[in-house]
């Protein structure tokens, strides 16, 4: 795993911390060393299977989905709903505002681990 996308990472953790995002992903990836080819592309990192091992490694599917089933499940949920709307910004897990038609794979997988833990 390059330097550069672990620095990607870190920088779009601070911009979603820091409240609304200021900074597009292309901007962090020019941040970050990437080209300008590169970064008027972002899906040629966030793609990756490196990126993608990347989000697992410090945002386990299963963490979130844990924290969601506790969300649905608690009356005092705006911090956690916060904690949890982040993470699944960083990890890219919305639509980025686009309507999808149809399930996608990740969809899928993330629909099947709900099911196997909800009751």
């Amino acid at each position: 795993m390059t330097t550069k996308i672990k620095l990607a990472a870190s920088k779009l953790s601070e911009n979603i911390r820091n409240g609304k995002p200021v900074k597009t992903m292309g901007q962090i990836l020019k941040e970050s060393g990437y080209s300008d080819s590169v970064c008027k592309h972002p899906d040629r990192v966030t793609k990756t299977k490196a990126w993608q091992q990347l989000m697992e490694q410090f945002l386990p599917d299963e963490n979130l989905l844990r924290v969601h089933k506790e969300l649905l499940e608690n009356n005092d949920w705006r911090a956690r709903d916060s904690g949890l709307d982040k993470a699944y910004k960083i990890k890219g897990k919305y639509a980025d505002n686009k309507i999808q038609i149809g399930a996608s794979e990740e969809l899928e997988k993330i629909l099947d681990k709900v099911s196997r833990i909800l009751p």
